[in-house]
């Protein structure tokens, strides 16, 4: 409830409280059954941020800070990487990859793409080429 009236929010907090409703109010923070955060979204990344409540300036001053730290291709990188794994994981039985090396080969992968995205998305012919590269430099 956000209204400029503190009396009308609590009475709608306290009904939706009865009521077993969400509720988030703008006044009554004790009231709140729920918190909506900031939500920043690139591509299928999202990242939720709360102070519950203790400073929202902070909290949107934070969001765009970490907004200009996320690389543009964000996306890119993310559809490139859950293929990645599904080829890791169902696609590529001929190497028999144990868990330690799967976890190993993802790191690497992540390490790569956020040092240099743009070198490594184009740095490929497939999965395999990719994985042999990467293998190769351990």
């Amino acid at each position: 409830a956000c209204t400029n009236e503190k009396s009308i929010n609590d009475d709608i907090a306290d009904y939706c409280i009865k009521e077993s409703i969400l509720i988030n109010t703008a006044t009554a923070v004790n009231a709140d059954t729920c918190i909506v955060p900031p939500i920043l979204r690139k591509g299928d990344l999202l990242v939720g941020i709360s102070s519950a409540g203790a400073s929202p300036l902070f909290v949107k001053k934070l969001k765009h800070a970490i907004d200009d730290i996320i690389p543009d291709n964000m996306e890119e990188i993310l559809t490139f990487l859950k293929s990645l794994r599904e080829f890791v994981l169902h696609e590529a039985p001929w190497c028999n990859f144990t868990s330690e090396e799967r976890k190993s080969i993802f790191i690497k992968a992540v390490d790569s793409l956020l040092s240099n995205p743009e070198k490594e998305l184009n740095n490929h012919a497939g999965f395999k080429e990719y994985l042999e590269r990467i293998l190769k430099d351990e």
